[in-house]
């Protein structure tokens, strides 16, 4: 059986490959085919508009993905400050548990039942990469599967430690987005427990 697929293609980087050579050729062609050349410079410019949208929607996403990177870092960097100095006050002479609750620098005690323990995902797409983010509550991490949706088999994707995770596997069938789907059980002492998270489902374009 023959599957005819539509001549425009899905993925944002195949389209727009696929538009600088059409505004080339439509220079070539264009008055053969019929058109004028008013039409024929329209249409480019229609399609220069569009190439330009999306190389600005490229820049500030970079540009967003740099500065995500840069406050990670800043984190980082802060929050083990923060701990090296918890742990300085913690060993001072004059701490004291009221002061440690008023700062509010006294870990939670989180108990996990381990036959009912179910993570909570979140799956969002970016450009080469889906970003799957959970909750750690104590555990040493999680066990991610994955499938395409339709699929009756999960298949294991990576045992995460940190959160978040980025999935970077590529598209199944090139140029084509897919619809994957995400669960994870909750990983203790190497070992995997609980019950599968939810479903999170995402639209991957490559």
């Amino acid at each position: 059986m023959k599957i005819h697929k539509s001549f425009i293609p899905q993925a944002l980087a195949f389209l727009v490959n696929w538009l600088l050579v059409l505004q080339a050729k439509l220079s070539i062609h264009g008055i053969t085919l019929g058109m004028t050349a008013a039409q024929v410079s329209e249409l480019q410019s229609q399609i220069g508009n569009f190439l330009t949208q999306s190389a600005n929607v490229e820049q500030k996403r970079n540009e967003l993905q740099s500065l995500i990177e840069q406050r990670n870092t800043v984190k980082k960097t802060l929050l083990g400050t923060i701990r090296a100095w918890v742990k300085k006050w913690k060993a001072h002479d004059n701490y004291t548990s009221a002061i440690g609750e008023d700062m509010d620098i006294v870990p939670e005690s989180t108990v996990v039942n381990p036959d009912t323990y179910k993570p909570v995902l979140l799956a969002t797409p970016f450009s080469g990469y889906v970003k799957v983010e959970f909750r750690k509550t104590g555990l040493d991490g999680i066990n991610l599967y994955g499938r395409l949706k339709g699929e009756p088999d999960w298949k294991f994707v990576a045992r995460a430690n940190a959160s978040p995770f980025q999935d970077a596997r590529p598209l199944s069938e090139a140029g084509t987005p897919e619809a994957r789907e995400f669960t994870a059980f909750g990983v203790k002492n190497d070992q995997q427990f609980g019950q599968g998270s939810d479903v999170a489902c995402v639209v991957f374009g490559g």
